[in-house]
């Protein structure tokens, strides 16, 4: 017997259900404006050592793969303004 590949077992069934959520009285997130002005997050770690991280715009994040890639062009641009 052939087992029917597009059964799904009732356990399988409950886990594609997704809940129903009620938004009425939700208000909106009050540091949505400022997220959009852009923010500056710091992370201090346990060690005390600094980790910031900083909200590109989408426009300018696209022409970068990485952290390193951001880090090596920022540098740069800090090196040419010091001479």
């Amino acid at each position: 017997m052939k087992k029917n590949e597009n059964h799904i077992s009732n356990s399988e069934q409950d886990d594609l259900e997704v809940p129903e959520f009620n938004f009425d009285g939700a208000v909106q997130n009050p540091f949505a404006a400022q997220y959009k002005k852009g923010v500056t997050r710091t992370i201090i770690k346990s060690d005390g050592t600094k980790e910031h991280f900083i909200r590109l715009d989408p426009d300018v994040a696209k022409h970068y793969r990485s952290a390193t890639s951001v880090n090596k062009v920022l540098r740069r641009a800090v090196q040419n303004r010091q001479h």
